[in-house]
């Protein structure tokens, strides 16, 4: 039987809000949801999860309640937890249990930077600039269109590249065309097809296929 594929677990009884975090979160990995606590806690046994979302307001249960129930059995999976009001016990129980936290209503901004966070999390040991090397072979890239990837890879936006590189924005606007013939459509999802696939890859060597998003399911 093929091993589950990990995937992001969304708790919230919103369901509006729930779908609106599942379409980000589904661009890098399959999303099941839960309506509430007993639903996730259901969900959990034997699931391959690579973060959940949490409400911090639900019918059956507080987020802090269930990122601490989620806590006891995967200590460093990355938990996002939406938050209207918490009060200050809360956001220091929270803080505790190494959950990050942002107020509703979620920027979709929020939810890909925690998205790409728990990405990284999970990736083999590889430093960023071994990694993007290790995918230039794939895509032929050039050493300066590998470090441009590396560069995206860390979190730099593409306006700060030119002077993290000492290049003009004229020669880096070349490099990101280059990039871009891979098949993606931005470097932000290039870097994150290149996570997916280095996960993805059970035999040590990347795969050479781009894709730009993960197929989504719900229960």
């Amino acid at each position: 039987m093929a091993a589950q594929q990990p995937r992001f677990l969304v708790v919230e009884d919103d369901l509006i809000g729930a779908r609106t975090v599942g379409r980000v979160l589904g661009h890098y990995a399959p999303v099941c949801y839960a309506g509430g606590a007993q639903e996730a806690y259901a969900e959990l046994p034997g699931a391959t999860l690579r973060g959940a979302v949490v409400g911090s307001r639900l019918q059956d249960a507080t987020g802090p309640d269930v990122v601490g129930h989620i806590r006891r059995g995967r200590p460093d999976l990355p938990i996002l937890v939406l938050a209207d009001r918490l009060e200050r016990t809360s956001m220091n129980r929270l803080h505790l249990l190494g959950a990050e936290v942002v107020a509703k209503p979620v920027e979709v901004d929020n939810v890909r930077s925690f998205a790409e966070r728990a990405m990284r999390a999970d990736a083999p040991a590889m430093d960023s600039e071994t990694l993007a090397r290790h995918w230039s072979h794939v895509f032929g890239l050039s050493d300066t269109e590998a470090e441009v990837l590396r560069l995206v890879m860390l979190g730099f936006p593409r306006s700060e590249i030119p002077g993290q590189m000492g290049r003009s924005n004229n020669t880096v606007k070349t490099y990101v065309r280059r990039l871009l013939q891979t098949g993606s459509r931005s470097l932000e999802g290039l870097a994150r097809t290149v996570l997916q696939r280095t996960l993805l890859t059970s035999n040590g060597r990347p795969r050479p296929a781009l894709g730009t998003s993960a197929t989504s399911s719900s229960r």
